[in-house]
């Protein structure tokens, strides 16, 4: 006879939360509103924390397991350092998944926005060694702070994946626009070039679709003005001769 699955535990607040991970829960779930106070939290390997409501961490949380936002909103004023897998989507919940960062988010694992929505306002997000993907439309990502990506780490958008840039993201060629994908900066780069636009492939790029326009209506008015002048010096030619 197969063994019953275990049932989640459900936690209502932040020290029901760590009574949880210090018992050895490897299934939880965030059903109500729970802050995070100035304390640390570690989800260990091979443990599934599911957020079904809303969680607000004003402290540190280390996640080596599975954050699973299943329709929730996580709220960071603190510190997230991730070494394992976000998965941020609006299955189970009122409202699609939603990351708000106003603190600082250490990424060296996974995060896949799978149709929610993650925001970054004026604040920290490193994206050191790890890999964040947008895709499963809505799937919005929007900058208005800084993301920097290091040491290999880089941010795909695609299948109706959306990434607005408003602030900065460094390097920008650690961006991957794959199909059906959108990038739209709309920061305010007088110095960006050909070399600083991410990496498309059957994506859309704002930008680039611009600087595209742009060129072309360029040359359509140089190739007008020449056809001007060649048509007026023919005119004038021809008045010469019949004098």
């Amino acid at each position: 006879m197969a063994t019953p699955a275990r049932a989640a535990t459900e936690v209502t607040n932040e020290a029901e939360l760590k009574s949880a991970l210090d018992s050895g829960a490897t299934d939880i779930t965030i059903s109500c509103t729970v802050t995070i106070s100035s304390n640390s939290l570690t989800i260990n390997s091979g443990v599934t924390l599911t957020i079904r409501d809303r969680i607000i961490n004003e402290g540190t949380i280390r996640n080596e397991g599975t954050i699973n936002n299943a329709g929730g909103i996580i709220t960071n004023k603190g510190v997230i350092i991730n070494p394992g897998i976000i998965i941020n989507h609006g299955d189970g919940g009122p409202v699609s998944g939603v990351i708000n960062n106003e603190g600082t988010i250490e990424n060296r694992g996974t995060i896949n926005n799978e149709g929610g929505t993650i925001s970054n306002t004026l604040f920290a997000f490193e994206n050191d060694e790890g890999e964040i993907t947008s895709f499963s439309s809505p799937g919005i990502i929007t900058n208005y702070g800084k993301i920097n990506n290091s040491k290999g780490g880089k941010i795909n958008s695609s299948h109706g994946g959306t990434i607005n840039n408003y602030g900065t993201i460094t390097p920008k060629d650690a961006i991957y626009i794959g199909e059906g994908g959108i990038f739209n900066d709309n920061a305010d780069d007088s110095s960006s070039s050909s070399s600083n636009n991410p990496t498309s492939s059957n994506g859309s790029n704002s930008s680039n679709d611009d600087n595209q326009f742009g060129g072309f209506v360029i040359w359509l008015i140089v190739g007008a003005v020449a056809i001007v002048a060649i048509v007026s010096g023919c005119v004038l030619l021809l008045l010469r001769k019949l004098k």
